[in-house]
């Protein structure tokens, strides 16, 4: 059975957050994770956490980003939701 950790918000973040400093390090890091079979997971507070924060900052940076689907899809690909 694999290991699963929970994934922080700031993680989720820096996730899409391509331009962040720590965006190539939080992909790798993840990538390696999956790579040794653990399951990383996130709560549905992780997702209004997210959301919370996200959203308005993209509104307020008025360079007309939005919540992609690709920011989502990588979400999504961490491939569990713990309810």
């Amino acid at each position: 059975m694999a290991l699963r950790y929970a994934v922080d918000t700031n993680v989720l973040l820096r996730l899409t957050q391509r331009n962040h400093p720590l965006h190539s390090v939080i992909t790798t890091a993840l990538h390696r994770l999956v790579g040794r079979d653990v399951e990383l997971c996130f709560t549905p507070q992780n997702l209004g956490e997210f959301w919370a924060i996200h959203v308005p900052h993209c509104c307020a940076s008025r360079r007309g980003t939005t919540l992609s689907s690709a920011s989502l899809g990588r979400i999504a690909s961490l491939s569990y939701l713990l309810g």
